[in-house]
């Protein structure tokens, strides 16, 4: 895979600068990624040339959850570029539509982006993400505390992200209403995979959290 710091980092919403310092020496650190630079006509670095050792080693094993054929992979882009592509234009006048994060940038925005993509794999076709079990905080809730077993944070950490998601509106925790008038357990939804289980949508186009229509591509 060819890309720059830059673009990288505008898929994760973070600066250029955070992408060369901590986030790439974190991927080679961890034996993950691969990276070298590609460099220009006068030996000026223009783009990185990644490869993500786990894919590769996959290839060879049928039975692996990463051995992706090439269907799987383009359904995962597609994916992705819903959720946080940067949105852009090319010169052949083709638009990569803006994902529903691809405004949040900053601190914790790469952790948002990976708890909307983790509750969207949770979720049904409803919407609805299947809360966990057991004894939770009553102060935090069920929903908080099954978003900090996805992310493996604390639940102050994740009540903060839920808090981020749904004041953007990308999450929703209706209350079920009793028989006696109260309102009880809490629901976790996401309604862009409501929205998107309504009808099929045009190849580039991405529903939105309320209407089912995505932003506006960036120019």
């Amino acid at each position: 895979m060819k890309i720059t710091s830059r673009e990288l980092g505008q898929w994760l919403g973070l600066s250029v600068s955070h992408m060369q310092s901590v986030v790439l020496p974190g991927l080679r650190r961890s034996r993950a990624v691969v990276t070298g630079v590609l460099t220009g006509e006068f030996g000026e670095g223009r783009s990185l040339e990644c490869e993500v050792l786990p894919l590769r080693a996959a290839r060879d094993m049928p039975k692996h959850p990463l051995a992706l054929s090439h269907e799987e992979l383009a359904i995962w882009l597609r994916l992705m570029e819903a959720l946080m592509a940067p949105g852009r234009s090319a010169r052949d006048c083709t638009h990569t539509q803006a994902g529903l994060l691809a405004g949040r940038t900053g601190r914790g925005a790469s952790t948002d982006r990976l708890a909307l993509l983790l509750l969207v794999l949770e979720a049904a076709e409803t919407g609805r993400v299947r809360l966990c079990g057991g004894t939770v905080d009553k102060h935090r809730g069920r929903a908080a505390a099954t978003l900090a077993r996805l992310l493996g944070c604390g639940l102050p950490g994740a009540e903060r992200v839920l808090k981020r998601l749904e004041d953007a509106n990308l999450v929703h925790r209706p209350r079920q209403e009793t028989t006696s008038g109260l309102y009880n357990r809490t629901r976790l939804v996401v309604p862009a995979v409501v929205a998107a289980h309504r009808k099929p949508y045009p190849v580039g186009t991405y529903p939105s959290a309320e209407s089912g229509n995505g932003p506006e591509p960036r120019r």
